[in-house]
């Protein structure tokens, strides 16, 4: 609200209050007799037990959070590592086999082609869920035989499309 739209006689009321109003005694003695009263400070040591309690607590769990978090990605980067071990054999032939496909898929008809496709997709998502559990538990031996196994059967897939791809003899 701006001085116009104030009425007139509420402006005429508020310009002739006095600008201060002094207090009719001195305040300050009852001021500083309440604040040193001894009943005052007793609450004071439990308050500051509580506030070293509380720190104490929210450094802990802070600190476990933190601890957590790290054996997390200690854990995560040992998983990505045997992902990589474990694959590294199988990344020439696919890289060669990805290479040669355009070429070697217009010798194959169509439908062989598709069928060399789907199958390939469907073992790449196997792969692809076995190394997200593998990276969940990195110690598993039966999931990384199993990655293992649909890594040979994709290389298995990729020697089949070749063999299909060739003229016979």
């Amino acid at each position: 609200m701006n001085q116009n739209d104030t009425p007139d006689w509420l402006r005429s009321h508020l310009q002739a209050l006095p600008a201060e109003i002094p207090p009719a005694r001195d305040l300050w003695p009852d001021i500083a007799r309440r604040l040193d009263r001894p009943g005052h400070s007793r609450w004071m040591p439990a308050a500051v037990a509580a506030s070293v309690l509380i720190s104490v607590t929210a450094t802990w769990f802070t600190w476990q959070v933190f601890e957590q978090q790290r054996r997390d990605a200690a854990a995560l980067l040992a998983a990505q590592q045997l992902l990589q071990e474990i694959r590294q054999p199988y990344l020439p032939v696919r890289a060669e086999f990805e290479a040669q496909w355009p070429t070697l898929r217009a010798q194959l008809e169509p439908d062989t082609a598709a069928v060399v496709e789907r199958n390939l997709e469907i073992i790449h998502k196997a792969n692809a869920e076995l190394a997200r559990a593998l990276e969940r538990q990195p110690d598993s031996p039966v999931l990384r035989q199993l990655l293992r196994q649909t890594m040979t059967q994709e290389v298995d897939v990729y020697q089949r499309a070749a063999a299909a791809g060739r003229p016979p003899i």
